[in-house]
């Protein structure tokens, strides 16, 4: 009986670990543009980006010497210490500013 009731702490200790090794997936608010406004929710290696007009996109994390970038469905962004980069659908470029929430 002690040797069952180790086994399941022991058990529990090490489900335990494996989820605190796992990232908590993260929301970030942006502005771009100062009128671009993006919801960004990220676990480390994909990211959902909804705009202000309720389209989603699914971005994926790509290398980059520039600092963390997401990229797909013809955007991206591009974070890089505390400043980050909006690349839009037409090409367009901007700075971003993140926003509390």
């Amino acid at each position: 009986m002690r040797s069952q009731m180790i086994l399941a702490v022991m058990t529990a200790a090490l489900a335990g670990c494996a989820t605190a090794n796992r990232p908590a997936p993260g929301v970030t608010y942006l502005v771009c543009g100062s009128t671009i406004r993006l919801d960004i929710s990220h676990d480390g290696r994909t990211a959902i980006v909804r705009d202000s007009e309720g389209r989603q996109t699914r971005l994926t994390r790509v290398d980059s010497e520039l600092g963390t970038r997401y990229a797909g469905g013809g955007i991206s962004v591009l974070r890089a210490g505390d400043n980050y980069v909006y690349n839009a659908p037409g090409g367009d470029t901007m700075p971003c500013s993140r926003l509390q929430r």
